[in-house]
C-alpha cells in the first residue's frame, strides 16, 4: 500500500478479508488505485487481514474485524468503517490481531484480542483504550509486524516498552525469566495460561539510548546510533546477523531463536532499518545490506548471515525502505 504525493492510495497484492475494500479483485498483481474511498488520504497501515486509512480528521479501517482488532466496534468485516478514537492519530501499526494508535498527545490507545492489547484485562477491546505507563515522557514510535503478537514503544526520552508474545525472545526478554518479570509487573501468576506472553507492557533495561525501533513478524530491532543496531527474537533464517547453526544459548544449540541483543557494529553509516518476516534490511549511503533470506519461505536455502548486498542506489536520494522490493526516493 503506497500514498501518492496528491493523496492517492495505490495497493497490490491479495485482498484477504476485503482490506482493500469490497470493490477490489482478490489479487492485484500491480499497483492500482483505490477508487472507492475518501479523497486526500494521508497514510496507510497495511495488515495481514486488515488495513487502515489515516486523514487529517479520522481513520478509516477495512477488512478484518475479529477481536476488535480494528478499534471500530465492528467485529465482522469492516468496510472502511471509522475507528472510534476522539484523539487526532499520528500513527499506527497492527499486529495479527490487535492494533496500536499514537495521538497526537503522545499517548497510546490500543485495541483488539485479550492477552496482546497490553492492558491485563484478559477482554477483547473493541474500542480504542488508552495504555497507562510508568511513564512521563511521550511516545514517538509504535511497533509491530504484520502477523505478529508483540510490540514496542518508543518514548521521547529513549525509553523502549514491550509487552506480548515472547516465545522466541522477540520482546528481548529470556522465555525462562517471564515469571519473573511478571512477579515485577505483578501480573497474576496463579491464573496464567499464558506463561510466554507479557499482557501490560514492560520497560527494558537498556544501557543506551534509543532513537528508533523496528519490530517484525519474529524478530525485533533497537537502533541505538548510526553503527549500532541491535537485533533478538527468531532467528531460523539467520535473519539476525548470527550463523544459527552455531548459537549457543544457556549452555545448549539453538537454532531457532536468540533473546540475547546481539549488537551489530557494522562501521557504516546506517540511515534506515527494516524488518522483514525472514529478513532484516540495511540502508547506508543509498545500498541496501540484508540478513536472512528474501524469498520469504522459512525453508529457503539461501540464508545469509553475513551482511549481502542487496540494492546499490547510487544517483538516488533514498529516504527508507519498504520492503525487498522498493524504497521510498526524495
Amino acid at each position: 500500500m503506497l500514498v501518492s504525493d496528491k493523496n492517492k492510495v495505490f495497493v497490490k497484492g491479495h485482498n484477504v478479508f476485503n482490506k482493500f475494500g469490497p470493490e477490489s479483485y482478490k489479487n492485484i498483481e500491480q499497483f492500482t488505485e483505490l477508487k472507492n474511498i475518501p479523497e486526500n488520504c494521508k497514510d496507510v497501515v497495511n495488515g495481514y487481514s486488515f488495513s487502515f486509512y489515516i486523514y487529517t480528521d479520522k481513520v478509516l479501517a477495512c477488512g478484518c474485524g475479529e477481536d476488535g482488532r480494528t478499534g471500530t466496534n465492528v467485529t465482522k468485516i469492516n468496510n472502511f468503517d471509522k475507528v472510534l478514537i476522539d484523539e487526532k492519530v499520528t500513527q499506527l501499526c497492527c499486529s495479527s490481531v490487535s492494533s496500536a494508535l499514537i495521538t497526537e498527545s503522545g499517548d497510546i490507545y490500543t485495541c483488539g484480542y485479550s492477552i496482546y492489547n497490553g492492558h491485563n484485562q484478559n477482554e477483547n477491546i473493541l474500542i480504542p483504550k488508552k495504555l497507562n505507563f510508568d511513564s512521563k515522557y511521550k511516545f514517538i514510535k509504535i511497533s509491530s509486524g504484520e502477523g505478529g503478537y508483540h510490540f514496542g514503544a518508543l518514548n521521547e526520552n529513549g525509553d523502549v516498552y514491550v509487552w506480548g508474545h515472547n516465545r522466541v525472545g522477540q520482546l528481548g526478554i529470556n522465555p525462562r525469566e517471564m515469571k519473573e518479570i511478571k512477579r515485577e509487573l505483578r501480573l497474576d501468576l496463579d491464573n496464567d495460561n499464558h506463561e510466554i506472553v507479557l499482557t501490560k507492557p514492560y520497560k527494558l533495561n537498556l544501557k543506551k539510548r534509543v532513537f528508533d525501533i523496528d519490530f517484525s513478524w519474529g524478530h525485533s530491532c533497537l537502533f541505538f546510533s548510526n553503527n549500532d543496531i541491535s537485533l533478538f527474537g527468531r532467528n531460523c533464517c539467520n535473519q539476525l546477523g548470527l550463523n544459527k547453526e552455531f548459537c549457543i544459548l544457556d549452555k545448549k544449540k539453538t537454532t531457532e531463536y536468540f533473546y540475547k541483543q546481539n549488537i551489530l557494529n557494522t562501521h557504516m553509516k546506517i540511515d534506515d532499518v527494516k524488518l522483514l518476516k525472514y529478513c532484516s534490511l540495511i540502508l547506508s549511503d543509498n545500498i541496501i545490506y540484508y540478513f536472512g533470506t528474501l524469498s520469504g519461505l522459512r525453508h529457503s536455502n539461501n540464508n545469509d548471515f553475513e551482511l549481502k548486498q542487496l540494492k546499490n542506489l547510487s544517483g538516488f536520494d533514498v529516504i527508507s525502505i519498504i520492503d525487498n522490493n522498493y524504497v521510498l526516493i526524495k
